[in-house]
């Protein structure tokens, strides 16, 4: 399925990391390994949840946990390059959030990646609480809510 040109936009994701390609990321096809850009884009993802949870991103009671990850590789990445990758909450739900993410290298859409989190508690999934809430509107991404189909 070919993806939304939204997803396709650096502008469409509020918050950006530039990431170095390693030599060390290569695989022995010589291009950049599937396990390397899942690291790549968990390690985007770290900075949106520092974002939303601050001091509490620790908190032994309350936490984001993901569920559900798919990653979509549209083109082969090579070193040496630099990649950015473009991060933003897709949907806001009572316990639970989406995370769209592209990575970039020179203003070509390389991949996408869509995260689901949950929030738990000690007794398992509970709603977001209204504190964390009202942190996600910054880091929306700038896109109309469609069919998550659509976008992939």
């Amino acid at each position: 399925m070919k993806p939304s040109p939204l997803r396709l936009d650096p502008a469409t994701y509020p918050l950006t990391r530039q990431v170095p390609i390693r030599f060390n990321d290569l695989n022995a096809g010589r291009h950049v390994s599937n396990v390397a850009i899942a690291g790549i884009y968990d390690d985007a993802r770290f900075e949106l949840l520092l974002a939303l949870r601050g001091d509490e991103i620790y908190d032994d009671v309350l936490s984001s946990v993901i569920v559900e990850a798919r990653l979509t590789y549209l083109k082969t990445i090579f070193y040496p390059a630099m990649a950015i990758i473009g991060t933003g909450v897709a949907r806001l739900g009572r316990s639970s959030f989406t995370v769209f993410q592209a990575l970039f290298v020179d203003g070509v859409c390389m991949g996408l990646c869509d995260t689901i989190y949950v929030q738990v508690g000690p007794e398992g999934a509970c709603p977001i609480p209204d504190f964390l809430r009202a942190r996600f509107e910054p880091l929306m991404c700038r896109i109309a809510p469609v069919d998550q189909d659509d976008l992939i």
